[in-house]
């Protein structure tokens, strides 16, 4: 359906282009679970692991991402863009299941805390 809309938008301009569109539609998936984890991790009160999800995105976009626009030009594009969100995605799901798994051993160890008698 994605390209006789295109063809009719754009009168042809851009048909050889409706694969690597169909590639970039994943892009808004994976950042779409990633800006779930931010928020969670940002109601439990730990901007500093967004922070780290922000640089290694930041950083695959840099190391990953530039070479890939010079060797494979727009392919090379749009797969930096998704290598760029799948990152954020992974590390902030890391940082979500440290920061659950931290929150849930203090939970534990104030079972066995002692109590004032």
């Amino acid at each position: 359906m994605g390209k006789p809309v295109l063809h009719w938008l754009y009168a042809g301009k851009f048909d050889d282009l409706v694969p690597l569109l169909y590639l970039l539609a994943f892009s808004p998936l994976i950042m779409g679970l990633g800006n779930a984890l931010n928020a969670g991790l940002k109601g439990m009160e730990r901007p500093n692991a967004v922070f780290y999800g922000y640089a290694a995105s930041g950083a695959s976009t840099l190391l990953i991402g530039i070479p890939l626009i010079v060797y494979a030009g727009l392919l090379g594009a749009v797969l930096g863009v998704l290598v760029s969100a799948a990152v954020y995605t992974t590390v902030l799901g890391y940082m979500l299941v440290r920061q659950l798994r931290i929150s849930d051993s203090r939970a534990g160890m104030k079972k066995f805390a002692r109590t004032p008698a």
